[in-house]
């Protein structure tokens, strides 16, 4: 369920990031969903992660040092992330 307004886009950057942090499901464009993508290397590719009780084929997890790691997937041609409960170590 999506309980932030969107998909945001890069132009759309300070409410992306507060929908980032508040723990929602947020929606995003494909521009936004490749820099998320390409900006570091993901924590994670291609897990099974459940998401609000769904079980979701996530494409890739992305933390900036240590930090929650927000899971990022696709679903009928649409981006979704959230940010998770599993924190990455900044290792």
């Amino acid at each position: 369920m999506i309980t932030q307004a969107g998909p945001f886009t890069m132009q759309d950057w300070t409410a992306l990031i507060a929908a980032m942090h508040s723990g929602e499901v947020f929606e995003v464009d494909e521009e936004v969903w490749f820099y998320w993508l390409e900006v570091l290397p993901p924590i994670y590719m291609h897990n099974n992660r459940a998401i609000d009780g769904v079980d979701r084929k996530c494409s890739f997890g992305f933390a900036e040092g240590a930090e929650q790691i927000t899971d990022f997937w696709r679903e009928g041609g649409r981006y979704f992330g959230k940010r998770s409960e599993r924190w990455h170590n900044g290792g």
